[in-house]
This record gives C-alpha cells, structure tokens and sequence, in this order.
C-alpha cells in the first residue's frame, strides 16, 4: 500500500474494529499497545533488507486514558512537527453513539 503525501492510514487488529471497517487492509497482523507506554514505529525493508525508519513515536502511560485515542494536533501534521509531544493530545470527538472518543476515518482535532 502506497500512502502519498497528506493521505493516511486507519490501522486495526484484525480485518475490522469496533468501530466498523477500514477501508484499506494492509494484511493480517496481531499487535497490542501497552498502556504503560510503548513505540510506534513506520518502516520499511528495501530490496536488500535493509529497514529504513520512517518515523517512530515513544508514549508513556502518562498519556493513555481508557477509550480516548491519542492523536497528533490537525494543525502540526509535519514529520518534523510529530516529533514534540507537545503536539499530541487526547482525542476530544465522540465516536458515533459510543462513549468512547477520536477520530477513526476522519481528520484529528486541533489540541488546545
């Protein structure tokens, strides 16, 4: 799957959500988040194996709050923006008629 600039990716477990269907797959995997904290990282293996980084994020359980996604503020969408913390947020858009909140297939917030 190809992602060109200003597009992006809704990733799940599995071949659906709870919060209903992406509209791309990008294979079967099985991966969890810590809420404790973890990395996030965006790679890539070339023609000879070599990984090339694209990016990657580190969060703490600091920032984790059950049923609110994290997110990186609409306004600071940059590679370079995504790397303070201070441009990520807690999600503040309720998702459907859940109780949960973020912003699964749509455009994130701006953060305060």
């Amino acid at each position: 799957t190809v992602l060109n600039p200003g597009e992006a990716a809704w990733i799940s477990v599995g071949e659906e959500s709870c919060y209903g269907n992406a509209s791309v797959q990008l294979g079967r995997t099985s991966f969890s988040l810590n809420n404790g904290g973890d990395s996030l990282s965006l790679f890539h293996d070339d023609m000879d194996g070599q990984r090339i980084q694209f990016d990657q994020l580190t969060y703490t359980g600091d920032w984790v709050e059950t049923g609110v996604a994290i997110q990186l503020s609409a306004d600071k969408l940059t590679p370079t923006d995504n790397d303070d913390l201070n441009n990520w947020c807690l999600a503040t858009t309720t998702i459907g008629a859940t109780t949960d909140l973020g912003s699964p297939g749509e455009s994130n917030a701006v953060c305060e």
